[in-house]
């Protein structure tokens, strides 16, 4: 019997070599920006990690590597409140209601989008208001509320019904 060392040498190779893989610094995903300002060009991927940091009056410059294991500790997140916002009645044949729980007179901007995103109304309103849709076709829309004074964007799929 003939016996070849050659496949076990190379499958003590591969497993000698196999840690040393999960040394390397790595990148977890393609996502990161460039940004210039004021002369300074600052590059950032995700997924990388703070190591040191260093600051003047003026400055600040902080040092990192990337992560090779990615995991989530925490997400904490500044909730804002809203007040309860209606539209109704959906599906509709002719008219849109609008309005805020309460009485809220908070001013809003409602625009009405095909599906395709393109802007086909426009209207604004403080507290309460109603979009008339008869002259539209059978079909599908979009209807986003833009809240400046929340900052706040939300997004509606409406009916128009016949």
């Amino acid at each position: 019997m003939n016996f070849s060392p050659l496949p076990l040498l190379l499958l003590v190779v591969v497993l000698a070599l196999n840690p040393f893989k999960g040394l390397a610094q790595e990148i977890i995903g393609t996502a990161g920006r460039s940004d210039t300002v004021a002369n300074v060009i600052v590059d950032f991927t995700i997924g990388e990690i703070m190591t040191q940091t260093f600051s003047n009056s003026t400055n600040i410059l902080t040092q990192g590597i990337h992560q090779p294991v990615f995991q989530i500790v925490a997400i904490d997140e500044e909730l804002s409140i809203i007040p309860s916002f209606t539209i109704y009645p959906n599906p509709t044949p002719d008219r849109l209601h609008f309005s805020f729980a309460e009485g809220e007179s908070i001013e809003f901007r409602v625009l009405l989008l095909s599906l395709q995103g393109q802007l086909l109304a426009s209207h604004s309103f403080q507290g309460k208001g109603s979009l008339s849709l008869a002259t539209w076709s059978e079909g599908v829309y979009l209807i986003q509320v833009d809240i400046p004074s929340l900052q706040h964007l939300l997004s509606y799929k409406i009916i128009k019904s016949h």
